[in-house]
């Protein structure tokens, strides 16, 4: 089976080796993206997992975790769930970094009890017209409010299962796209009750997508601070986070 793979990072974290595993391949489009040559599935990308088996069970003594992220894993579906597939019978714990738009494909990893963790990416609270600001995600087939929907059965998804998987929630804060406290609480509102951590990141201007954003400041220290002291006091029980 084929799949399009960009690369397999090893990466110490806390007390294990974790290898991460980036899939080529996007359905969202964001101008803050910083990591554009993943939007595409490119040719040089292209390769048998019988290949990307081998480099994990080369590995596999060293490492604790297996995380699936890109570029977005769910998007290949079958490759993610064989490759998930395999890692379980090497007994490595499985994660995975997604936008939450392919509800079907987590809910089948769940299903056959191939994930450990998900940390689930929030880009806009859910109104048609800033999460279409922050993803240009729009095409002539898939309305925003289509992909909304997709995330929201997502949100249900894990919700439903989150007793047997660690949950993470992040969002990104970008000047002129989400900024404002009013919008970051309306996705609070959406996560309040879930058992998870909230993980908030400022914008970085290294090498994002769009050149309209390269000369944009990231927010300040202070504008983080502050912003993370009013979802706290909204959110008392909702473990939040700042990450760089």
């Amino acid at each position: 089976m084929q799949a399009y793979i960009s690369a397999l990072i090893p990466r110490q974290e806390g007390t294990g080796m974790c290898l991460y595993i980036l899939f080529s391949g996007c359905g969202f489009n964001c101008p803050s993206c910083n990591s554009p040559n993943l939007l595409e599935n490119l040719q040089e990308h292209s390769v048998d997992l019988k290949d990307i088996k081998k480099e994990i069970q080369s590995q596999a003594n060293f490492l604790k975790k297996v995380i699936f992220t890109g570029g977005e894993p769910t998007l290949q579906r079958l490759a993610l769930l064989d490759l998930a597939k395999f890692c379980k019978s090497l007994n490595l714990q499985i994660c995975i970094d997604t936008n939450g738009a392919k509800p079907e494909t987590i809910s089948a990893l769940i299903k056959e009890d191939l994930l450990n963790g998900i940390s689930l990416d929030i880009k806009a609270p859910f109104q048609e017209d800033i999460f279409e600001k922050a993803t240009k995600s729009k095409t002539f087939f898939i309305q925003p409010t289509q992909i909304l929907d997709d995330i929201k059965r997502t949100l249900q998804v894990i919700t439903q299962n989150q007793e047997k998987i660690d949950i993470e929630i992040t969002t990104l804060v970008t000047p002129g796209i989400l900024y404002r406290k009013e919008d970051l609480i309306a996705i609070g509102e959406q996560i309040k009750d879930l058992r998870c951590t909230w993980i908030i990141k400022k914008f970085d201007n290294t090498d994002v997508k769009d050149k309209r954003f390269q000369g944009i400041e990231p927010p300040s220290a202070g504008f983080m601070n502050d912003l993370l002291e009013a979802l706290q006091k909204e959110f008392p029980e909702l473990p939040i986070e700042l990450k760089d």
